[in-house]
């Protein structure tokens, strides 16, 4: 994921690169794999972080409503949920809605990615509107 945003800054630095994941655990993961690569960024979290300066954003999908990003990276889409929530529909209702939002932040282009099993959610999204790279 550092070099599909490495690749991204070198080719467009004046657009925006929101990163967003479902938890903050994600985002700090990544912060110092970018710290290590001399990435700058910034974080959007509440009242906090401006999305339209150029550059890297790092962001929840709570705190990316009502942003908008020219590329959109979705990290860790994973089902890092148990069996009980995946058989609560309003839960599930939630986690859809939420995943719509994060989608619908990016302006030009979107990349979701996930190790090992994506989340059964991802399942949902018709195959015709995206392009699957596997990389091992």
């Amino acid at each position: 994921m550092v070099g599909a945003i490495q690749k991204l800054r070198q080719e467009n630095p004046d657009k925006t690169i929101g990163v967003l994941s479902r938890n903050w655990r994600s985002t700090k993961r990544l912060y110092y794999k970018l710290q290590a690569n001399g990435i700058s960024h910034d974080f959007i979290e509440k009242d906090k972080g401006n999305a339209h300066i150029p550059g890297v954003k790092l962001t929840s999908f709570h705190s990316a409503k009502g942003h908008e990003f020219d590329y959109v990276i979705i990290m860790d889409l994973l089902d890092d949920i148990n069996d009980k929530d995946l058989k609560d529909d309003e839960f599930m209702e939630v986690e859809r809605r939420l995943l719509y939002v994060s989608i619908t932040r990016a302006k030009t282009h979107l990349q979701i990615f996930y190790y090992d099993e994506h989340s059964v959610i991802f399942n949902e999204i018709d195959s015709q509107y995206y392009n699957k790279h596997v990389k091992k």
